[in-house]
């Protein structure tokens, strides 16, 4: 995500514009661990709700988990892989029935990889 703004929200939140809001409040706790030299993994818990609503309208849009795995290939090369979980909230869910008459809205999935080289 060229503006940084995935790692503040979450991968899968971003990507789907649903997320994006000046009224959105964000809970984040990540941790990371380097089990041997070359390889980081990456956990991070987003919780997405809305500051404000109207009277009736649930605040809560989500909560998303990011797992991420990095591998430097060399200095110069590296590769990642982020598998990102989207779990809708009861506003996401209530839009979605609304608008679609169904009774049932489903969580997103991403599959995120990436090669970095520096010169």
């Amino acid at each position: 995500m060229p503006d940084g703004l995935a790692d503040k929200i979450g991968a899968v939140g971003y990507a789907s514009g649903q997320v994006v809001d000046s009224n959105l409040q964000v809970v984040k706790v990540t941790g990371s661990i380097q089990p041997v030299e070359k390889v980081g993994i990456s956990l991070a818990w987003f919780n997405d709700t809305l500051a404000k609503t109207a009277t009736g309208v649930k605040k809560d849009l989500g909560n998303e988990i990011d797992l991420g795995l990095n591998y430097a290939y060399s200095e110069d090369v590296a590769m990642g892989l982020l598998f990102g979980y989207f779990g809708v909230g009861r506003n996401i869910k209530d839009n979605v029935e609304a608008a679609s008459g169904a009774g049932s809205s489903t969580s997103a999935y991403e599959l995120i990889g990436t090669v970095a080289v520096s010169f």
